[in-house]
């Protein structure tokens, strides 16, 4: 009895494998050419020095699945980031988000009424969520502004 059970236990754990995480902390759990959710962490600050925002892509996680219909929507706001989903080199989606930077706060003022307020912060994190199909996937980040031109931030392959 002791040397199958010896014989069973050696196979089951010569079978068992280690799995790693890509340097680049992307988890893929999805084949190839089914349809996937991408979420994308990333991080926009300004860089004081050059007097531009820079934005870094923080984490990236695939998953199978499907969006929910309705579940975009556009950035109402006069400071906003344009996402661009390129499926095999062509624009397949476009869509917009509030700007990262940008906060638009209502408050409580001293008359009790309540007032608007804009103001910018330094760095902030934000995450998008994609629906792509297959391997050729390409993301293009461009910022708008009422006081600056449409200005490209960022490519990224997924």
């Amino acid at each position: 009895m002791r040397p199958y059970l010896f014989v069973w236990l050696a196979a089951l754990f010569l079978s068992c494998g280690t799995s790693r995480i890509p340097e680049d902390g992307t988890v893929a759990i999805i084949p190839d050419q089914q349809e996937a959710i991408v979420f994308l962490s990333f991080k926009m600050e300004k860089d004081p020095v050059a007097h531009e925002n820079k934005i870094s892509l923080i984490g990236k996680t695939k998953a199978s699945g499907k969006v929910k219909k309705g579940s975009d929507t556009n950035a109402d706001t006069p400071n906003f980031l344009t996402v661009e989903l390129f499926q095999n080199g062509t624009l397949a989606k476009t869509f917009t988000i509030s700007h990262p930077l940008y906060k638009h706060v209502e408050y409580l003022g001293d008359d009790n009424k309540y007032t608007f307020k804009d103001a910018e912060v330094d760095a902030e994190e934000f995450f998008i969520r994609i629906q792509t199909k297959g391997n050729q996937n390409e993301i293009r980040i461009f910022e708008n502004g009422k006081s600056c031109p449409k200005k490209e931030l960022l490519t990224l392959n997924l």
